[in-house]
């Protein structure tokens, strides 16, 4: 797919974020890869998730389109250091962008200047690694449409307490929203 770029990260309004250039890069079908180290596997762990927050505003070519070349972001697990990957993750055009009208092109380089512009996502890992170690990688492919940034990267456990396990106690879903359920 194209050119491999280095990434770079930039200070900005928030502490510092990694940013992918693809407004002013000079050619399409580049792509980036950001991965995490190896996340070792521990049996004490009863989940595994990945958060991130993104900013990205569509470009001026195809605004809207869900079909032709656009900027994409795809999170992939590996098991095997890269040798094969699994999607967890994949967003472009319209459902990759967090601020103004998909269909209205942006033909100014974007740069996020407050919170509402970001977008949190939290993706819960355990069905996809099972017992293995695993990396987490972030898969930007570039269009030449416009600039994506990401933030706050977290690959964390989940651990449920000693006195619920020994109990037989379930709770799910975990993380949850509104409401939750035990089952004993």
């Amino acid at each position: 797919y194209g050119d491999h770029r280095d990434l770079h990260s930039f200070p900005t309004r928030r502490s510092s974020e990694l940013v992918i250039r693809n407004y002013d890069y000079p050619t399409s079908n580049t792509e980036d890869k950001f991965s995490s180290p190896v996340i070792k596997y521990e049996a004490a762990v009863d989940s595994f998730f990945v958060s991130f927050d993104y900013a990205y505003s569509q470009g001026a070519q195809y605004p809207g389109s869900t079909n032709l070349p656009l900027d994409t972001l795809e999170v992939q697990i590996t098991q095997d250091c890269g040798q094969t990957f699994t999607t967890v993750w994949k967003k472009w055009g319209e459902t990759l962008q967090t601020i103004g009208d998909p269909n209205f092109p942006n033909t100014s380089f974007f740069t996020p200047n407050n919170n509402n512009q970001w977008r949190s996502i939290n993706i819960y890992l355990s069905p996809v690694i099972g017992n293995k170690d695993f990396q987490v990688y972030f898969d930007a492919k570039s269009n030449h449409q416009n600039n994506l940034y990401l933030d706050n990267i977290n690959i964390y456990p989940k651990i449920l307490p000693k006195r619920l396990k020994d109990q037989g106690y379930l709770l799910y879903p975990s993380p949850f929203k509104n409401s939750f359920i035990i089952r004993n």
